[in-house]
């Protein structure tokens, strides 16, 4: 018997960009970086918690110090959504507040779209928008093709932050999803 044969077996190249829809993801770093240009931005990389793409990452940059006036007003409205999303309407004091944020691991929905990377032609994701877990309604191992309005965002604005997922099922997380996070 045969522990593994190749000739019986597909090949994927696991980068090919999710279908369009509402994804619950778990936030799981972020990281400061500089672009080519010399630009700071914050690279923020998800989890998809649900079948069939759970375990999948989605990454989503914000370029909200970027030395392109449209660029930048556009990633500080997303890192709004974002915060928002979070339950956090105030001021960031330092950008590793934002990091300790994502350390917590919280649970969000995202909506996911695609576009041509105009670099090398291909497919990949984009985060179209950003919400409190179940806010865009995303209830099945399928995601939903629905769309967030800037209300939906808002609606969430004062809910806390949750837990983080347990690694595993005897894992709990040291705060209840009504209450904020330590830090």
């Amino acid at each position: 018997m045969t522990f593994f044969d190749t000739a019986n077996e597909t090949e994927s190249t696991g980068f090919e960009p999710l279908p369009a829809g509402v994804y619950r993801v778990m936030l799981d770093n972020s990281e400061s970086k500089v672009s080519q240009k010399g630009d700071p931005y914050i690279s923020l990389k998800m989890i998809a918690l649900d079948e069939p793409h759970k375990g999948r990452f989605i990454f989503h940059n914000f370029n909200i110090q970027s030395s392109s006036e449209q660029a930048r007003k556009i990633a500080r409205a997303q890192f709004k959504s974002l915060l928002t999303a979070l339950g956090h309407t105030t001021a960031l004091e330092y950008e590793n507040d934002f990091h300790r944020l994502v350390m917590a691991n919280p649970v969000i929905e995202i909506d996911v779209g695609q576009r041509v990377d105009t670099r090398n032609g291909n497919m990949q994701n984009t985060v179209k928008s950003f919400a409190p877990k179940k806010a865009m309604g995303s209830t099945s191992a399928s995601p939903s093709r629905t769309s967030m309005t800037s209300s939906t965002s808002q609606q969430g604005s004062n809910q806390a932050r949750r837990s983080p997922v347990a690694v595993n099922q005897n894992q709990q997380a040291p705060w209840s999803d009504d209450e904020v996070p330590p830090f």
